[in-house]
C-alpha cells in the first residue's frame, strides 16, 4: 500500500492550498493509498525568525 503524508503549510483561514490538498487526499484514498494530512494551524510551533539561538542538550 502506498503510504502519503500532505502538509498544509498556510495560516489563512480558508487557504486554496489546503482546499486542494484535501481533493487530492480524497483522490489518492479512492485509488487505494493510505493518506496523513496535517495542518500546520492545528500544531503549537514556535515562530522561526531566525533571531534566536535554541538551546540544545548534548548527550
Amino acid at each position: 500500500m502506498v503510504k502519503i503524508v500532505g502538509i498544509s503549510g498556510s495560516l489563512r483561514p480558508d487557504s486554496y492550498s489546503a482546499q486542494a490538498l484535501e481533493i487530492a487526499a480524497t483522490r489518492v484514498r479512492a485509488l487505494g493509498a493510505e493518506v496523513k494530512t496535517l495542518d500546520l494551524r492545528d500544531m503549537s510551533l514556535p515562530f522561526a525568525t531566525g533571531e534566536t539561538n535554541i538551546q540544545t542538550t548534548q548527550t
